[in-house]
């Protein structure tokens, strides 16, 4: 039944001006768009943080190699626009966002939510950029 379906519409769409085939033609391009990834800083400067005021939501973060640091060099560090420090991220996403970062990829990371109190912390989102 779904395959008589599928056929029909798609054959009905090509014989009607295609809006069967254009519809499964968005809804594909939609599914290959490429879905953010939910993480934090750890390591956080708390200073660093008080002392960097524009900080917000929405507000985009960079993301760079760390291999120097001493703990793991494949650490990803996280900085503000303006260069500052914050943390890092996670070692289970940094095992996976490092070799990226290394090879050239770019990804747009956004402060999707941050707190002060009782312990600071900024959640970021994570998508690939071109």
């Amino acid at each position: 039944m779904q395959r008589r379906a599928f056929l029909l519409a798609t054959a009905g769409g090509m014989t009607a001006g295609l809006p069967a085939a254009t519809s499964i033609a968005a809804s594909a391009a939609e599914s290959m768009q490429p879905r953010p990834i939910e993480t934090y800083v750890t390591s956080l400067d708390g200073l660093a943080v008080e002392q960097e005021g524009n900080l917000q939501t929405d507000s985009l973060v960079r993301l760079l190699p760390a291999p120097d640091r001493a703990y793991d060099s494949r650490s990803v560090a996280v900085q503000s626009q303006s260069g500052r420090h914050l943390g890092y991220l996670p070692q289970r996403d940094a095992r996976i966002l490092e070799p990226l970062l290394a090879s050239g990829f770019k990804f747009e990371a956004r402060i999707t939510r941050r707190r002060s109190l009782p312990r600071p912390r900024i959640d970021l989102q994570l998508v690939p950029t071109a």
